[in-house]
Order: structure tokens, then sequence, then C-alpha cells
């Protein structure tokens, strides 16, 4: 064995070695670079890692990718793979003394042969669409009924409209294309904008676009609807989808955060009280009433946007609270609309504390091997219960409320089914926690 295989060896739990292995797998775009780097270690604090999985990339680097490529910015972060190391890399404020990467402890997965540069995802904001999960557990925390009824009487108007208008049409997927569509709706969305929909005239899409174009988007209205329906899909405007990484410069307070905005003018800086989660969420803790802070107050972050940046700071990793996140490419929901601030203004839970489960290793001076991996894929196949569990949590929140003890159990028990694919322990479900109906 050679290369990747051989260097993930040293890892002695067989779900783990098999994830590591997976990474050259992953969906990638070369840049062709070979940067220099060295290694940083992490800011870790009560056995709390506040850096996992992010590092830094240097300006001078960051701009030679984007020269590089259709990057209509340079942008503040990457999601990457080199040399068997994963995560997030995110701008530097100053020039990195004498190398183009930092890469911390966590990042690195296994020690990779020779390779390029491997860029995943490239930071941007994306619109923050509420869920099922995420509305039971604002409505257990004072958000009423009519709240919710008033989004989704929004979003159905703004459909209809996109159904008989171009201007609407154009409207609709500007603001909700990237986020609304995957796969090959996307690819229509993007070969459609620049093109079909550059007029001003309020003309219906089927007077302007061949019947393909004009029944795609149908079909791709007619989606959200169903999305709408089944997941309560709901779209807040006040709010974004983005990256998260670390305040290297350990500025930011325990309850703080910094957050961007690019637009046409350059950027805009969100100020004042958020409330930030990650999916899945299944516990009220997991949502954190956070502070924005101006650039002003952290000129070491001012370069940074379109990522929200959390504090070093603190007994505990903020990112961690939010149902076991961390920074290696989790993508985080930033909200600051005024009437949800309001509403949940003194309803705050405390954070669930998850513990991982430990893996258990292969005993010494044993080789994992190719039936191994094959006895482990099998594993998996018949012991996730991860849509088991968020099922279950989601029919007794129906009936009881999240706040229930069954929803807490539940919601525990969800974040040692997300841990299993690398931890390889099974979770067992306890009778009792099952749903009456």
């Amino acid at each position: 064995m050679s290369g990747p295989h051989q260097e993930a060896q040293r890892i002695r739990n067989v779900p783990k070695f098999a994830a590591r292995l997976g990474l050259t797998l992953t969906t990638t775009t070369a840049t062709g670079e070979t940067p220099s780097t060295r290694r940083r270690p992490d800011i870790i604090r009560n056995d709390k890692c506040f850096t996992d999985g992010c590092g830094l990339i240097s300006p001078t680097l960051m701009r030679r990718l984007f020269s590089k490529t259709q990057w209509p910015t340079p942008p503040s972060a990457l999601q990457i793979r080199f040399r068997g190391c994963k995560g997030m890399l995110v701008t530097s404020a100053a020039p990195l003394d004498s190398v183009d990467v930092e890469l911390t402890d966590s990042m690195v997965k296994y020690e990779g042969s020779k390779s390029p540069l491997e860029i995943c995802k490239v930071s941007q904001h994306l619109t923050c669409y509420l869920n099922r999960q995420i509305v039971l557990l604002l409505g257990a925390m004072g958000v009423p009924p009519a709240f919710f009824e008033r989004l989704q009487q929004r979003f159905l108007d703004l459909i209809t409209a996109a159904r008989t208008s171009q201007q609407e049409a154009h409207r609709f997927l500007v603001q909700h294309g990237a986020s609304a569509f995957s796969g090959w709706w996307a690819a229509v969305i993007r070969l459609a904008l620049p093109g079909l929909f550059c007029g001003t005239s309020a003309e219906a899409p089927a007077d302007l676009l061949g019947s393909f174009m004009a029944d795609s988007l149908v079909v791709a209205l007619n989606l959200q609807v169903i999305y709408l329906r089944k997941k309560t899909r709901l779209p807040l405007e006040n709010a974004c989808k983005v990256f998260g990484v670390a305040d290297f410069s350990g500025t930011l307070k325990p309850d703080e955060v910094f957050l961007q905005l690019s637009c046409v003018d350059g950027v805009t800086p969100v100020v004042g009280d958020v409330l930030v989660y990650r999916d899945p969420s299944l516990h009220c803790g997991d949502i954190r009433r956070l502070h924005a802070v101006a650039p002003s107050s952290v000129p070491t972050l001012a370069h940074l946007f379109d990522v929200v940046v959390f504090p070093t700071t603190g007994e505990r990793p903020q990112q961690d609270m939010m149902s076991g996140g961390d920074l290696d490419g989790d993508e985080y929901s930033v909200i600051w609309d005024p009437d949800l601030l309001q509403l949940t203004e003194g309803r705050m839970v405390a954070p669930l504390v998850y513990d991982p489960l430990l893996a258990v290793p292969m005993p010494e001076g044993v080789a994992i091997t190719s039936r191994d991996l094959v006895a482990n894929f099998i594993s998996n196949m018949r012991n996730t219960k991860l849509g088991v569990v968020c099922n279950m949590h989601l029919a007794t929140a129906d009936r009881e409320g999240p706040k229930h003890p069954n929803c807490v159990e539940l919601a525990k028990l969800a974040s040692h089914a997300v841990d299993f694919p690398k931890s390889g322990v099974p979770i067992e479900i306890p009778q009792c926690l099952q749903p009456s109906e």
C-alpha cells in the first residue's frame, strides 16, 4: 500500500479509516496551486476545540486563486481538500510570515502525498430557510403561528407573481435560485438568467422563453410549493446562511459574532442581536442568541464577508452549542429579523452538552483489511438511524412540544446518530422514546 491508504492505516478505527479514504472521493475543483504550509496548534480550552477544522490562507494566495477563476470577487474563505487535510481556510488580515497557508492540527486527517490545493466550496451568503424542526423550536420559544403564516403567504405570493411576470420571475430566481434549487434545476437557472431575463418588461415568462424553459420554470416553482407543504420550507428575508469560521485574533467576546454580507455597493455589516443555529437542530438550546459587532469594533476581522466569525474566547465554543457543530465546512443560519428577535426575547434555553461516543479501536498489530471495510459498509446500512430518530422527534414534538423530556433525549440520540458513520458505535433507541402514534 502507498499514498493516502498507507497513511490512513495509522488510524485504528475502521469507520474513521473508511471516512478518511473517502476524502479523496470528494468533488473538488483543482487550483493548480501547491502552497507552502505550516502547522499551527488549535485553540483548545476545557477539552473543547475552538478552531476545529479551520485554518488561515494568505491574502496573496487568495488573490492568485481569484485570478484563475470566474469568482465575482475574491472570497473570504474556502472549503478545501489538501494532502489529507480538510476544512475551511479563512483569509488572514495580514500576510502570513513566509508561507501561504496555516493548517491547524484538527484539519490534518492524515499525511497525504504532495498534491495541489483543491476547492470544494467558496464562501457566499445564501437565503435562510426555516424548516419544520426550526418552526417547532421557535414556536416553543414563544413565536406565534401567525408569524409563520405571514411568511408562508408572502412566499406563495412571490411564487404566484413569478408565474405571470418576467420581472417577478427574474427577481425570484435571483433571490432564491442558489438556495431553492439544486442539481439539474440549478444548472437550468444558471443558463437562463444571463440571457433570458435581461429586459425590464412585465411580460409573462412564456411569451419570451421557449416552451422548454417556460415549462422548466413552472415545474421549479411547483417544486417550491411541494417543499413548502411537506417540509415547511419558509424563506426569511432578514437572515442568511453562511459558513462558520474562527476568530484567530481572539478579539470577539464569548457571546459575540461578526458578519458582513456582500452587495452591489460593497459590504453591509450586520450589527445587533442575532439568532444563530445549525441544521439539524432538535433542541431549543441549539438556537443561540448572540451579538453581532460592528467592523469598527474588530478591525482585524473587517476584511471578512459572507462568513460568520465565531469567538475563540469563553468556556465552550459557540458552534459546539449548536447541535455539536464545528468549523470544517458547517453552514450556519443567522437571523436578525426584528420581529423574531422581539418574540424570543428572554425565552432562550440552555444548550445541551453533546458528548461524542468513544470509538472502539482495532487491536494493536492488527491491520485493517478490505473485509473490515466491507463489514463496516454493511453495518452502516443496517444501523444508520438518524432519519428514524429525527422522525420520532418530530412526531413527539408535534404532540408534546420540543421541550418534552423524550424530545430532549431524542435530540441527544440524534447527535450520536450523526457521529455513527465515524465512531462505529450504533445507537439504541429505548422503547419508552417510541411515540404512541
